[in-house]
């Protein structure tokens, strides 16, 4: 028996904002590799407000969603589907917290305390759940057909 047959990976979207450098992006690449998780799929993209909507569709009713527009039109970001065996906790685990001063403080060795500078220009995001892993992956890769949608 496989082992993955028990522990099938899982995908998560992830998100690196378009303030992160160029050597902060291989960076955090690194870190993405070094944690095991693959990079199932990425691509550079500038997203314009209605594939942020895609993205950000929990928070598009929100005041300060507009900021978070204004942040991403500011060039292109890497958005990746990142697969692993529980995937989706993992990477939040690694991003850290919302505000890189938490982070800082909660967990030092996270990408937010490294390279975030404020809340909204904290470097990377990520899905708060499966569900919506799953929903945003569909929306932005479309083409995307991911391993665990098989019935076993």
């Amino acid at each position: 028996m496989e082992i993955q047959y028990f522990f099938p990976p899982q995908n998560t979207l992830a998100l690196i904002k378009p303030h992160a450098t160029h050597e902060q992006r291989e960076e955090i690449f690194s870190i993405i590799k070094e944690a095991g998780f693959d990079i199932t799929q990425m691509k550079e993209i500038l997203l314009t407000k209605e594939q942020a909507d895609k993205i950000y569709f929990k928070i598009t009713n929100k005041d300060f969603y507009k900021d978070v527009l204004e942040i991403l039109s500011e060039g292109p970001s890497v958005v990746m589907i990142l697969t692993k065996w529980n995937a989706v906790s993992e990477w939040r685990r690694l991003m850290g917290p919302t505000d890189p001063e938490e982070a800082k403080l909660l967990s030092p060795d996270s990408i937010r305390a490294k390279f975030g500078i404020t809340v909204l220009k904290n470097c990377v995001h990520g899905s708060s759940n499966i569900q919506e892993a799953m929903e945003t992956i569909n929306r932005i890769f479309e083409e995307f057909v991911p391993e665990n949608s098989e019935e076993h």
